[in-house]
This record gives C-alpha cells, structure tokens and sequence, in this order.
C-alpha cells in the first residue's frame, strides 16, 4: 500500500525557564514513551501531522526585556477511518526530531529545547522544525512553522516589586492570582470579580490597606479576596452576594472592606465562595456560601442559589450561608484552618483534623464537624485543594486525603481517593504545603520546590511532555524558594529575594490579551531575576 502524508502547520506552546542562549540543535521532541512511530499500521493511507501549540487565532506572545519562556512542541500523526472521516485519533510520533531557531537572535535568543530569552525590544520569531523519516515508504518532508513575539521594554515598577506572600485560588475554574507587596498592599493579577478576557493592562491592580496599616497575608476565591492586617484585623473584597466578603449588602465590593466581627485572625483560608479564619486564641470562624454544608453549623442565614436540576433550567434554592462571620465550635482550640469548594476543615491542638461538608468521590458527608481517620499521624499544618486535603507533620512528612483522580494525593491508587490520612512518598522533608484544584505543591526544608497531581497544564513546574503524576516531581530550575501557592491550573512562589515566579496556565497570571499559554517551567512575573 502506498502512504501518502498531508502535512500540516507546525504549532507552538509557549511557557517559561531560566535564561538560554540561541541554539538551532537537534532534540527529540516531546513525546510519550511507546509512542507510535510513522510505521505503525492505519486503516487507510492518509495521515497529517502537527505539532501541538499556540492557543488561539493568532499565535503569538509578549515578554519583557530579560523574561524567559519554554515553548513546547509534540509531533502527531492523525488516523483517518476508513469511511474518509478523521476520528481524532492522534498518535505520538517517535523518532521526530526539533530543531529550533530565532529568526531574529539580536532580539530574542532559544536554546536547543526551546528555552527562549528576551534580549531587547522589538519584533521576534522562533521557527521549530520537525524532521523524521519513515523506515519504510517514501521520506516525508520537514514540517515547520514560525511564533511571533512581541518584546517589550523592561516594566520598571515590576522589577522593582517585592513580594512577601502569594495566593491563587486552590479551587475549581478560578483563575486569580495576588500578592502582597513590600508596601503591605495587595497586588492582583486578574481584576478580582470580573470575567476572563475583560483585562485592560499588564500591570497588576494594587488594593491599599487602610490608613495606618499594613497587609501581612492573602487568599483568593473564585470572585472574592481577603487579607489580613498586620494587627490581624481581617478586610474582604469582590462578589458579595452570599456572604463571601463578610459584611453587610450584597452588592460587589470593590475595596478592601472590614470584616463584620471583632476578632483578631492568626490564619485565613478562602475556597471557592467562602472563608473561614482562626483567632489567635483558636475560635473559628466561617462566612459565604455553605453549599453541601461546607459552613457546617455556621450555615445560619439561607441565601438563594441557581440549581441547575434539569438541563438548562436553573431553579432557585435555598441555601445556607453565612453573610456576617459566625462561629463553628471545636472539640479543643484551632490553630490551622483549609477550605475547599464544598468542605471545610481543621486542626486542632491535639494535632486532631476534623472536617464537614461534602467530598463526593469518598463518600464524605458531614454536617459538622468530623473527626478523620489520621492513622496517629500528628500534622502541625494543614492546606486544601478543591476536593483533597494534605497537611505536615512536625518533621515534614506530607500526608493527605480526599479524591485522587490525578495523583494529588500522592500517590497512584487508589484512583476515587482516600477516605483516611494517606503519606506521601518521594518528597523529602517539607516546610510549607499548598493544595490546588487537582495538583499539591510544597517547599523543601532546603528550598526547593516540588509537586504533584494534575500537570497537563504545565502546573507541576517541569514535567515535560506534559502529565499527571503522582509521586511529588521537583519544580524546574536553582531558584531557592520561601512560600508557595497552588491555584486551579497554576502555580505561584516567592524566591528567598522577593520575586513572584508562576508557572502552569497564564491565564492565572499574565493579562496581556492573547497570552493564554501554559508555561511548564517557572515564569518570571515581577521583582529581580
């Protein structure tokens, strides 16, 4: 049988690294083990093939003089069925090799994997070509294609802001990132409340504490932002209607607003559309929405709620929710809290976590609080993901429960999840631990960072070609770092200087229009290199 091959346009994904210099060599692409070759027997004759890339109708990205980005590419063959239909079904082609070159290498340099870096101002390109050979039929081609660039001068203001604390919001479809600045203000990436593709400017929106104070900590909901001062006095921001910025009226509140209780805060946890904070004598408090009982007895006040019963006719339904900051009484003090999407959870100073509200793949369900099974673990901290928790114990050890159709709770099987405290294996000790959507991240007692889950979008900081796994995998690059965020499909830390990295999908970090792509490695957002 004759082969014959349509070749179609090469595409690019861009993301970021450390800095590379220009290179053209030849390097295997990124394709999955066991893939298949040009060789392997098709249906019928015809195949195309593309590399995988750039988001959107117009291909292209914008950095700023000294940025780096690691672009991607994949080579894929395309089966088509017999009937003449193509089927999606697309396989890895094994044996391709990349090379890659700056068409404009005064403006912005690659290196032999596709590492590019932003050396001056101007208008750039990278083109990426394909090459392979088939061991039987006739040679194919080279495949290429070109990504434009825009670089822009250095943003002064950005790499002069310093970063003291991070948050993107561990919960599902949230795209968000703040910081809170040297200053003591917070500083926002996405305008908090408003909807994807509505950003104006590059520059972050910067929320100034009141007179006299100084913001010392930061969490994000899906709509909703809450910080605390250096006196622990906690301020909300952004969508009200259940409750989410704890004080009176519903409407969107667009500056940083007092929370409606006299209490001083130690800790504040923030998931999708609700809060809860531990006073610095161990209360707790929770307000917002308490779907599936995520307030546990804090739910006091009802709120109404679109519920989509049928498909495509939402009905409205009472909810709880707390609208003001109401108490939820524990067994002993608290000294840690985690909120996801439909639960909540605490720890104790019996090192005792308890958890209510609704973790579907585990079957848990809980009206108040509940005690889980920890097997004698002892966690000194704890952090929540949309649906799984994980916290430390005193010497670092990781351990979490809850659903694990990704790996994020660090471990392959069982694949639903964990009803029971599970430990992580393949980290070495850590110091700070963050849950994400579907992906967990934590700092090592040495500085490097690691993470595991979910990474399809470049969340897990190195992982290439892009994958689940399950076992804690180390964050690209020598960078030391000090705190560490994990949001729905990205990633966020702070260097031990200052500088706010991000890594994952751009859409929790960059606003430049167009600029929507995953970056796999760590991405230099603001502060010094």
């Amino acid at each position: 049988m004759v082969r014959r091959f349509r070749l179609c346009a090469v595409m690019l994904v861009a993301g970021c690294v450390a800095s590379g210099g220009s290179g053209d060599e030849a390097q295997p692409p990124s394709v999955a083990a066991g893939a298949s070759s040009l060789d392997a027997p098709f249906t019928d004759s015809a195949i195309s093939i593309s590399i995988r890339g750039n988001d959107g109708s117009t291909p292209g990205d914008v950095l700023l003089v000294g940025q780096s980005s690691r672009l991607l590419a994949s080579v894929l063959a395309v089966e088509r069925a017999p009937d003449g239909e193509y089927r999606g079904l697309a396989h890895d082609v094994a044996g391709a090799r990349l090379r890659w070159r700056s068409l404009t290498p005064q403006i912005l340099g690659v290196d032999s994997v596709g590492r590019v870096h932003a050396l001056r101002t101007g208008r750039a390109a990278v083109e990426a070509v394909a090459v392979f050979a088939p061991s039987v039929g006739p040679p194919v081609g080279d495949v290429r294609d070109t990504m434009g660039f825009r670089v822009l001068p250095e943003d002064v203001t950005l790499s002069r802001l310093q970063v003291t604390d991070v948050s993107a919001p561990g919960t599902s479809d949230a795209y968000q990132t703040c910081a809170v600045t040297q200053d003591g203000a917070v500083a926002c990436w996405r305008p908090v409340g408003r909807m994807i593709g509505e950003e104006t400017a590059r520059a972050p929106h910067m929320f100034r504490p009141p007179a006299g104070a100084r913001f010392r900590t930061v969490v994000t909901g899906i709509q909703h932002v809450c910080a605390l001062t250096d006196s622990g006095r906690a301020y909300c921001w952004g969508v009200n209607e259940w409750g989410q910025v704890g004080a009176a009226g519903q409407g969107v509140k667009t500056e940083p607003t007092p929370v409606a209780v006299a209490a001083v805060f130690g800790k504040l946890s923030s998931g999708r559309t609700h809060t809860c904070g531990v006073t610095t004598v161990g209360e707790l408090f929770c307000w917002g929405l308490g779907t599936n009982n995520a307030l546990g007895p804090a739910g006091t006040d009802r709120c109404t709620v679109l519920v989509e019963d049928r498909p495509h006719h939402p009905e409205p339904q009472p909810t709880p929710c707390a609208r003001t900051p109401r108490p939820v009484p524990l067994p002993d003090p608290a000294i840690d809290v985690a909120v996801g999407d439909d639960h909540t959870c605490a720890l104790t100073t019996r090192h005792e976590l308890f958890c209510w509200g609704w973790v579907y793949n585990i079957d848990f369900a809980a009206t108040r609080p509940t005690r889980v099974a920890d097997g004698g673990a002892r966690l000194v901290q704890i952090a929540s993901g949309s649906r799984h928790v994980c916290g430390l114990d005193a010497v670092g050890q990781a351990y979490c429960w809850g659903r694990n159709w990704d790996g994020q709770i660090g471990t392959a099987a069982p694949r639903d999840g964990s009803a029971q405290l599970t430990p992580v294996t393949g980290a070495p000790p850590l110091r700070q631990i963050a849950g994400a959507d579907d992906h967990t991240c934590g700092i090592a007692t040495d500085g490097r960072a690691f993470c595991w889950g979910r990474g399809i979008n470049g969340q897990l900081g190195g992982v290439v070609p892009l994958r689940d796994v399950a076992q804690p995998t180390v964050v690209a690059g020598d960078h030391v770092w000090r705190s560490i965020t994990a949001g729905f499909s990205h990633t966020c830390a702070i260097t031990a200087i200052g500088s706010l990295y991000c890594w994952g999908s751009g859409l929790g970090f960059r606003s430049e229009p167009g600029s929507f792509h995953e970056q796999p490695e760590p991405f230099l957002v603001a502060g010094w290199r």
